[in-house]
Order: structure tokens, then sequence, then C-alpha cells
């Protein structure tokens, strides 16, 4: 979707847990339109043991990982947020 929406030279960030092959990737759209693609693993992998058994346990939901939720134009507000954990801030999710 994001190589749908973002204006042409702009740049797409993509940060995560990402394995998985996808065969589907519009690498020609990006290219034409001069989109930059930035991307590198989350480095928080080491706590999804602990995360897992947390949910196993029923001492977390997953619902409850989701902290905060911004528009996408608070996007720059809830990343801050994040960034210096305010407001027991764990997972922010931005709402088109």
């Amino acid at each position: 979707m994001a190589s749908q929406v973002v204006r042409p030279g702009e740049t797409i960030q993509l940060t995560g847990i990402y394995g998985a092959r996808y065969k589907r990737f519009p690498l020609g759209a990006l290219f034409m339109r001069n989109i930059t693609l930035k991307m590198g693993l989350n480095p928080a992998t080491h706590l999804i043991p602990d995360l897992y058994r947390l949910l196993r346990e029923k001492k977390l939901k997953a619902k409850d990982v989701i902290t905060h939720r911004f528009t996408l134009e608070e996007g720059e507000k809830g990343f801050r947020m994040f960034a210096h954990k305010k407001d027991r801030c764990i997972k922010v999710v931005l709402m088109p």
C-alpha cells in the first residue's frame, strides 16, 4: 500500500521482523517513481520468546501491546513518544 500512496521521490521506511519471500513486490513502480526504500530488522527480536510466554500464560493480551494510536498526521508525535518511552509507550499504531 505504501508504494501506491507515497509521493514520487519520497522514502518508504520498512522496519520490523520480516523473513518471508514475497514475489509480487512492486519494484518497477518504485523505480519509475524514484522511491527510496529503507529497511532493517527490528532490534527487539530477543524479546519475542518472553512475549510468547506471557501470551501463553495469559499474563498479556495481544491487544495490550498496542498502547497508543495516532493518525498519520500525528506520526511524528507518535514516533517521538515511542523513542523516548513517554507515557509508558510500548507500541504505536498509525491509523489512516
